[in-house]
């Protein structure tokens, strides 16, 4: 049963007027505590027969629209008029609600939380922007902060002259599909259009459609679609900038005849990274003895390397396949002009873990798995004179992704050691950094300090002299020592040496704790 029907069953409610006989008809909201607009069912009381008076509006003169409706919810719940009935009615009450003691709390509130955000806006305009979002529910989104409302991702205040954006000058954190990205990671689903009507209402009836196979600003992940380079001036400064990564991941492929090097980038999608030392000895058994010894043979260090490359726009597959393949053409053989084989060297970068590190590539696999997608190619068209045409006549049937790993063996740039300043893993800073290396002298100095202060400590209060009374050959005779600290020594003994004195028979103690001892006698504690 509907609320109106309800409403008009005499059977549901009882008519009564006042008092402890009042009906459910009768009983009104105490003062001051109904609804904000005031109420939209309204009882003649004095007639048992008369039904409810309602209204479609707030107030009893305005009878309003009625919200009940046989349109189909396709493009606008409850059509046009409902729609916008709907959301007047809720500007009103949220409009009303804002009025009151509870109101005024929430704005205040809200402005204290917004003063709170990490993010610009950090505005709260004491509800103008929360009555602007309800008036447009349902047909844009309404910024919660800012001076004055955003609708559709436009800011209304640069309308005024007064500031160059909303945010009063603070940039907004960008995005993976901002050009102003310093990765240049790119965004495949960021729109092809940046007009009012698609901001505002989700599409531009307009426009211009554009195919699939039109590069887009800001979908692209540049470091993707970074060709191999070389490491020439000017040319590098540029294409350094583009190459910008989180983790920097590149190979630099030495060119052995004199000219500059090709610059290989891939955006660091890894997956495995592990670097191993390893030492071989030579043993060596001894006739009588159970264990065996060693010397040393050899040492040996091996990188692998797992990552990904991803195609996330068609734009990006033909440079990766020109670097994965140039990548796997170095465990291949270089030659010299005169027919000479040699050995490709290259230089491994992964963030300062490896910093340039020489080396060469002793194995490189591509592989497919079974959910990396394929470019298909399907707009490629093949004539019978052998011309290629359509949308995809420059892409190849290949995989979108591939999981490479490889094996590179070090060449190290220094003589491999135990020392600790042995730069294996590039914490040296190579110039670019300050060095994390640990300097032994340091370490050296600083021990040497705490036992000199230790000694001081001990030494504070030296004893120049004292008289003690000894038997020598059955008499007793004082005694005249000096008891001196001994400068060499690190302050925990201290050398007694006795005064010539008139047995001359001289003797050494030595101050271990409390333990004091002759050394010409059995060693027995001194008394």
């Amino acid at each position: 049963m509907g609320l109106q029907d309800l409403l008009k069953d005499p059977n549901a409610y009882r008519i009564g007027t006042t008092g402890q006989n009042a009906a459910s008809k009768g009983i009104d909201y105490p003062e001051g505590q109904g609804p904000l607009l005031g109420k939209r069912a309204h009882f003649n009381i004095s007639d048992p027969n008369a039904d409810p008076e309602l209204f479609n509006s707030w107030t009893s003169n305005d009878p309003g629209i009625s919200h009940s409706s046989n349109l189909i919810d396709a493009y606008i719940r409850g059509g046009i008029a409902v729609n916008a009935d709907r959301r007047k009615i809720d500007f009103e009450r949220i409009s009303a609600f804002l009025d009151t003691p509870a109101g005024t709390q929430f704005r205040q509130t809200q402005t204290a939380l917004q003063l709170l955000n990490p993010r610009p806006q950090r505005i709260y305009n004491y509800g103008i922007n929360t009555l602007a979002a309800v008036a447009a529910s349902g047909v844009s989104n309404v910024r919660r902060g800012g001076i004055l409302p955003s609708v559709g991702g436009y800011d209304l205040l640069p309308l005024t002259g007064f500031f160059a954006n909303t945010y009063e000058g603070e940039k907004e954190k960008k995005g993976r599909g901002d050009t102003n990205d310093p990765y240049k990671l790119g965004d495949p689903g960021i729109p092809s259009s940046n007009s009012f009507l698609d901001k505002v209402i989700g599409f531009n009836p307009f426009k211009e459609p554009k195919g699939y196979d039109v590069r887009i600003p800001g979908r692209v992940d540049l470091v993707n679609e970074l060709p191999v380079f070389m490491r020439e001036e000017g040319i590098a400064k540029y294409l350094e900038t583009e190459a910008k990564d989180f983790v920097p991941f590149r190979f630099e492929v030495k060119n052995q005849d004199g000219g500059a090097n090709d610059i290989i980038v891939f955006r660091a999608f890894l997956d495995t990274l592990s670097d191993d030392f390893n030492a071989t000895h030579n043993a060596y058994k001894y006739n009588g003895r159970g264990e065996e010894f060693y010397t040393y043979n050899k040492f040996n260090r091996k990188i692998q390397i797992g990552f990904k490359i991803a195609a996330q726009t068609r734009h990006e597959m033909k440079p990766l396949y020109q670097k994965i393949n140039y990548l796997a053409a170095q465990t291949a053989p270089n030659y010299s002009s005169g027919g000479r084989i040699r050995t490709p060297y290259m230089f491994l970068t992964v963030g300062d873990w490896f910093q340039k590190i020489p080396g060469l590539l002793s194995q490189v696999s591509l592989t497919w798995q079974k959910d990396y997608p394929w470019e298909i190619a399907l707009d490629r068209i093949t004539s019978d004179d052998g011309k290629i045409s359509g949308k995809d006549k420059d892409m190849m049937i290949l995989p979108h992704v591939l999981d490479v790993s490889l094996s590179f063996q070090p060449i190290h740039s220094f003589t491999p050691s135990n020392n600790i300043a042995s730069p294996f893993i590039g914490i040296n800073g190579n110039g670019v950094v300050d060095s994390w290396m640990a300097n032994p002298t340091d370490v050296e100095t600083e021990l040497e300090k705490q036992t000199k202060k230790k000694n001081e400590e001990l030494n504070k209060n030296p004893i120049e002299d004292a008289t003690i009374t000894t038997e020598v050959n059955g008499k007793s005779e004082p005694q005249s020592l000096n008891i001196s600290s001994n400068p060499v020594a690190t302050g925990t003994n201290k050398s007694v040496v006795p005064a010539s004195g008139a047995g001359g028979q001289g003797f050494s103690m030595t101050d271990f704790g409390n333990n004091l001892t002759r050394p010409s006698q059995t060693g027995a504690p001194y008394e």
